[in-house]
């Protein structure tokens, strides 16, 4: 699913493999303003899935993404200028977890992955301050229960998680 911006279109490709396994991916950003497509670039990041639409953001001249890895997740940041990786937070997601959600909001980011222990399953959350693009900082801010697919704005600086087996604000 491409992420649609006011004047540009950023789709993946297929991932890259080494021997029998998806290692990377890569992103193509597409100005659609003129009278015709033109491809303005293009980065490659190491991580083999991309969720959904709403895993990508352009915000102030950054392109950010939120990329599956086989272990974990990376969040990059990519200069629109030239298509360069300016700032990234690699495997933040602990061993088995699955990105199931992001929402980017302004200078924030909240990403749920989904874990299943022994058939219950818990949607960690991780808060990610993207405002110092050079210390970007996150933390795990706890755990819904279930698994949650989408993210909403709720109000008053609340998001709700809409998923399975739950329904809760945090």
């Amino acid at each position: 699913e491409p992420y649609v911006s006011r004047d540009k279109i950023f789709f993946h490709g297929n991932g890259e493999m080494s021997g029998r396994t998806i290692t990377h991916t890569r992103i193509y950003c597409v100005d659609y303003t003129g009278e015709s497509f033109k491809l303005l670039g293009s980065v490659k990041l190491a991580g083999h899935t991309i969720k959904n639409k709403w895993s990508m953001d352009e915000y102030d001249g950054v392109f950010r993404v939120v990329v599956k890895t086989r272990n974990s997740a990376n969040l990059y940041c990519v200069s629109l200028e030239n298509f360069k990786v300016i700032a990234s937070v690699k495997g933040f997601a602990p061993k088995g977890e699955d990105v199931q959600s992001v929402r980017f909001e302004g200078t924030n980011a909240y990403v749920c992955t989904a874990v299943n222990l022994q058939n219950e399953i818990l949607d960690p959350v991780f808060f990610f301050d993207l405002s110092d693009i050079n210390n970007i900082t996150y933390k795990d801010t706890g755990t819904i229960e279930g698994f949650s697919t989408s993210l909403v704005n709720f109000k008053n600086g609340k998001l709700l998680g809409i998923g399975r087996a739950n329904w809760n604000t945090f």
